[in-house]
C-alpha cells in the first residue's frame, strides 16, 4: 500500500520503517491508532514506494523471527503474532508467506513435542501399512531411501601425436595415446515413498524398498552425507533417508527413545 510516489526512500528510511514494522508486530500493536498514523505518515513524508515496502516487509520477517528464535523455541502467542503479521503484510509474495507459515508450523510442533511432552498425531491412512493394536502415527513424509553410487568412466587422451594416410580408409597413427579412468561417487535414490514414526515402530514405505522396525531397535540416528543416518541393532550399515526437513521427525525419535 501507499505506494503513490516515482520518488524513491533512502535505504536508511528503509531500515527504519522496517524497525517500526518489527515493533508493531512483537508488540502487537495493529490496533494502535497512534502508532499505525505515525507509520501511514512515514511512508508519505518519505516517498516509500511498493517496491520498498515489499523489501521491508520482508526484511521485518526476518527481524521478527530471529526475536522470536532468541530461546530457540517458539510460543503459541510467538506464533499468533508472526501469523496477524504475515496477514497483514499485502506486500509479502505467496512463496514468501507459505515460507514463513511452513515455520511457523513446524516450531509449533517442536515446542509441543520438546516442551509440552505432546506428539503429533497423524491420519493412518497417509502411510498404507496393517497398524497394531495400540499403535498411533506420529509422523509421515515423502522421503528417498538413498544409497552411493560410484561410476567409472572410460577417458580418452592423446599427447603429440599424427596420423598418416596410407590408403583410402586407412590411416596410421604415429604418437603417444592413452586411456585413463575417472571414478566420481554421488548420492542417488533407491527407492522414492514415505518416512514413518509411529509409538511402536520406524518405517520406510517405497516403491521398491521398504523396511520397519521397533524403537527398541533403534540404536542410532545421525544427520549424515545423503541424509539421516538411521542404524538398527545388528545390522552393520545405516539406513539412510532424505527428507525435506529433519528436525520434527528427529525430536519425535528423540522423545519415543526417552519413554523406552
Amino acid at each position: 500500500m501507499f505506494g503513490w510516489f516515482s520518488r524513491k526512500a533512502s535505504k536508511e528510511d528503509i531500515q527504519e520503517y522496517t524497525k517500526m514494522l518489527t515493533t508493531v508486530a512483537m508488540k502487537d500493536e495493529y490496533e494502535d491508532k497512534t502508532q499505525l498514523t505515525n507509520m501511514y505518515n512515514f511512508i508519505k513524508e518519505k516517498h516509500i514506494t511498493d517496491e520498498q515496502l515489499a523489501e521491508a516487509q520482508s526484511m521485518a520477517c526476518n527481524n521478527i523471527w530471529s526475536n522470536i528464535m532468541q530461546d530457540g523455541i517458539v510460543t503459541e502467542d510467538e506464533a499468533q503474532k508472526f501469523s496477524k503479521y504475515l496477514l497483514v503484510c499485502e506486500h509479502l509474495t505467496p512463496k514468501e508467506v507459505k515460507y514463513w507459515n511452513g515455520k511457523i508450523e513446524l516450531n509449533r510442533t517442536l515446542y509441543d513435542i520438546t516442551v509440552n511432552d505432546k506428539l503429533p498425531i497423524y491420519d493412518k491412512n497417509d502411510v498404507q501399512i496393517i497398524y497394531k493394536d495400540g499403535e498411533i502415527l506420529h509422523y509421515s513424509a515423502y522421503a528417498d531411501m538413498m544409497k552411493m553410487k560410484t561410476i567409472t568412466k572410460k577417458i580418452n587422451y592423446s599427447g603429440p601425436s599424427a596420423s598418416i594416410r596410407i590408403c583410402k580408409g586407412v590411416r596410421y597413427h604415429v604418437g603417444s595415446m592413452s586411456v585413463s579412468r575417472k571414478t566420481s561417487s554421488f548420492w542417488t535414490s533407491d527407492s522414492w515413498g514415505i518416512f514413518w514414526i509411529s509409538n511402536m515402530r520406524i518405517g520406510f514405505l517405497g516403491s521398491s524398498k521398504a523396511f520397519a522396525f521397533p524403537i527398541s531397535k533403534l540404536f542410532s540416528i545421525s544427520d549424515g552425507d545423503g541424509g539421516l543416518h538411521i542404524f538398527k541393532e545388528g545390522r552393520a550399515t545405516p539406513y539412510i533417508i532424505r527428507l525435506s526437513e529433519y528436525e520434527e521427525p528427529c525430536a519425535i525419535i528423540s522423545n519415543l527413545l526417552n519413554k523406552q
